[in-house]
């Protein structure tokens, strides 16, 4: 291998005269005449190539260059690279060599060319079978000078020729007449190459083993297909195989083809004499492997076909979901009846076959959709490709009729793409308004041109308004103005419609508003449908009556009011019943009671008391709406966001009132939702009201009757706390204070035994996360 970069072979260079120029090509002269004279430069650096210097050429285009530069030029991309100047790809040798490639580091010679060897060039030259004989040179050979004489194929005529400038392959154009295959028939075609086709004459000929005979292709030969029937050598038996040529072969029963019993455990030398001699058998078991593959025979040495195996197996359907016990001999067409039903390729269609060996699989072989996708194209014709995922592909139809603009001015010959319908050219439309006035700027196209945005005045399309509308565009646009229509109808109403062209009722339509007419018996307007031409139906309308006191109420019917009334002239009164005297002895005792009884007044909790003294004012706000939403029929009221502190005052304050809350969203617009009970009504004593008082504080309440046993009942339990047991006793609420105690334990005192009783008798019922007893009791 020659040195990196720029490598010298020698420090002289010779003067001598080439010999042997005068035989070589222009290009392979000039080459030489340049190298031998140092003119020749390099095509990667531009450089000349010495005589010292190590070269490499390309065997296309003939062209030289350093060795260090080829190589660079190889270092930059792969080993099978381009020329540099024809982009010919050949392969790079990494050392030096002379023009023919057979000599490592070619001898300088004064009267060679430079980086020659100096053999002879034996290069094989384009339609040329002989090498070249002159001396190693660059570029292309001398064109070869020899006479060739060769035949057409067939051998009738012979050509003469300078090598490498004739048709090799040329014909005489006459008949073949070349002996066939067959040996009897010449070939007819004019003169080809290669063999001759087969012969084409059909003539009548025997089957190979003579029973039948055929017509067939002259020098082919046939097989009936029939039993041969021949003698066998044995001379008993005849030959079943099928028609065939050649000798039969020995007979089965042979006792040179038979040499052991049917299970070849035994063997029979000198036993059989003759075919017809029976095969005898041995006692042993047969052991030939069954057609199943897999089990033996059970059966003793027979000579006939052994049975079919009757072991039972334990098999696995083809889709893998049923196991089964089967005959072996079954065990390969065992499947189960369930439906594949996995998607096909195409994501639309479902497998329905049953047991499919590619269950789940939709890439399986078995689940390739072979239907037709059918989806109906923009163009109306429909996709014949095979079911497929994603769209359909563009219609393969296509117009043979020429596309045009409106205009005419661009026209498109056929074929053209399938449902192209319109054409734009891209010029200025030229079609003239209705109205006469300037069209807007717009290309050539097909169908009606944009409206006319012109300001013109119109009038009112419904008819009814004289007024001259304010100036609107020109175009089929109409106008409405936007009052109602209030043209009479056919059956004496008027039209609510808003302002509209045509008439007011379609054909076949009805006007549906009440009908309005006062009825002549009772003066109630008739709120049926309008109903022209015919009477109006029975009033409807329904009158409330009563009784003397007022205490009940009833609504009957228009009719039936005039029938009760009609035996009466004065007025109609409902009779009073004994509900009636009941109510009156109620409003009697109410009015004679001077000291109606009082709800007591609530007493409020510690924790609340406490956050009301800081919370004074937010507490009043509170109360005002709490207040409101009990006097209001809503049932339900969302209070503004607030944090936590607040929250926690509505919720205590609203258990007062018998309201229910609970909190809803997330902070910071974390806010409270209230809901009205059967019990909800503003407490006695308000909580801003009671702070203000030193009795209705509940410390005061709890040294008063906190050393009353009978009136404190204990709590221990983890919901032993104050929201919980708030929750449970929310019909209570007021008539206790809580104080909690250490590890899980509280108490609540009461001021009056028969509400503790009463709480008693509600917890031992109601569930509850805590135990509890009387104080007395512990």
């Amino acid at each position: 291998m020659p040195p990196k970069g720029r490598s010298y072979r020698r420090s002289y260079k010779s003067s001598q005269p080439l010999s042997g120029l005068e035989f070589l090509s222009q290009r392979a002269k000039e080459l030489s005449i340049q190298l031998k004279n140092e003119k020749y430069l390099c095509c990667i650096c531009m450089e000349r190539i010495r005589q010292q210097d190590y070269m490499v050429s390309c065997p296309h285009c003939f062209n030289g260059f350093h060795h260090s530069c080829m190589t660079q030029w190889v270092q930059k991309g792969e080993h099978v690279l381009g020329c540099p100047n024809c982009r010919s790809e050949y392969d790079f040798i990494d050392e030096y060599r002379c023009f023919c490639g057979k000599r490592k580091n070619p001898p300088f010679d004064p009267y060679v060319t430079p980086h020659s060897c100096g053999d002879q060039c034996e290069k094989a030259r384009p339609l040329c079978e002989h090498p070249c004989k002159q001396q190693r040179h660059p570029g292309p050979c001398v064109e070869c000078g020899e006479i060739i004489s060769k035949t057409c194929p067939c051998g009738a005529t012979r050509y003469t020729f300078a090598c490498g400038k004739g048709d090799l392959h040329k014909l005489c154009g006459g008949v073949c007449d070349r002996i066939l295959t067959c040996g009897k028939h010449r070939c007819q075609q004019t003169c080809h190459e290669g063999p001759c086709a087969p012969c084409a004459v059909w003539d009548d000929q025997p089957c190979v083993c003579g029973k039948a005979s055929g017509t067939v292709a002259c020098g082919t030969s046939f097989s009936c297909g029939l039993p041969c029937g021949k003698l066998l050598p044995c001379g008993v038996h005849e030959c079943q195989r099928q028609c065939h040529s050649g000798p039969c072969s020995l007979c089965p029963t042979d006792p040179n083809a038979v040499k052991t019993c049917p299970c070849g455990s035994l063997s029979l030398n000198g036993m059989r004499s003759k075919c017809t001699d029976p095969i005898p058998t041995c006692n042993l078991v047969c052991g030939k492997r069954l057609s199943c593959g897999r089990h033996t025979c059970p059966e003793k040495c027979h000579a006939s076909a052994c049975a079919p195996c009757a072991q039972s197996v334990k098999v696995q359907c083809r889709c893998g979901k049923t196991n089964k016990v089967v005959p072996c001999a079954d065990s390969d067409k065992y499947t189960c009846d369930r439906v594949c039903g996995t998607r096909l390729s195409c994501g639309r269609h479902y497998c329905g076959n049953t047991c499919c060996s590619g269950k789940g699989n939709t890439n399986a072989e078995e689940h390739v959709c072979f239907e037709r996708c059918s989806h109906k194209l923009q163009c109306g014709h429909f996709c014949g490709e095979p079911c497929h995922r994603g769209p359909c592909p563009p219609c393969i139809h296509v117009s043979s009729e020429p596309i045009s603009c409106f205009c005419g001015r661009l026209s498109l010959p056929p074929p053209q793409p399938c449902g192209m319908e319109h054409l734009s050219c891209g010029f200025p439309c030229q079609v003239v308004a209705a109205c006469g006035h300037a069209q807007p700027s717009h290309c050539c196209h097909f169908g009606p041109c944009p409206p006319c945005g012109e300001p013109v005045p119109k009038r009112c399309v419904g008819g009814h308004c004289d007024d001259v509308m304010a100036p609107c565009s020109c175009g089929p646009d109409e106008v409405k103005c936007s009052g109602k229509c209030e043209k009479q109808l056919p059956c004496g109403h008027l039209c609510v419609r808003n302002c509209h062209t045509g008439t007011c009722l379609q054909e076949g339509q009805t006007c549906k508003q009440p009908c309005g007419a006062a009825r002549a018996d009772c003066g109630h307007l008739c709120k049926t449908p309008c109903h022209p031409c015919q009477a109006c139906p029975e009033c409807k309308e329904r009158i409330k009556l009563s009784c003397k006191c007022g205490y009940i109420t009833k609504r009957y019917t228009c009719t039936k009011v005039r029938e009760l009334q009609s035996d009466s002239p004065d007025e109609f009164f409902l009779p009073c019943e004994y509900d009636c005297l009941h109510a009156q002895r109620l409003s009697a005792l109410r009015d004679r009671c001077k000291n109606p009884v009082q709800p007591p007044d609530p007493i409020y909790s510690l924790a609340l008391w406490n956050l009301a003294s800081t919370n004074s004012q937010f507490v009043l706000m509170l109360e005002e709406k709490l207040n409101a939403f009990c006097d209001s029929d809503e049932t339900l009221i969302s209070l503004p966001p607030c944090n936590r502190e607040k929250r926690s005052i509505i919720h205590m304050v609203s258990k007062y009132y018998y309201i229910k809350s609970f909190s809803t969203d997330d902070e910071p617009k974390r806010n409270c939702v209230l809901t009205k009970t059967p019990n909800t009504a503003v407490p006695t004593l308000l909580l801003s009201a009671a702070v203000q008082k030193d009795e209705s504080d509940p410390s005061v309440f709890l040294k008063r009757y906190e050393q009353d046993e009978d009136l404190t009942l204990l709590l221990e339990g983890e919901g032993a706390n104050e929201a919980t047991v708030g929750n449970i006793l929310f019909d209570f609420v007021g008539s206790y204070v809580y104080v909690g105690l250490e590890e899980c334990r509280a108490a609540l005192v009461f001021s009056l035994p028969q509400v503790l009783d009463k709480i008693v008798f509600f917890l031992k019922t109601a569930p509850r996360p805590f135990h509890f007893k009387k104080k007395r009791s512990v």
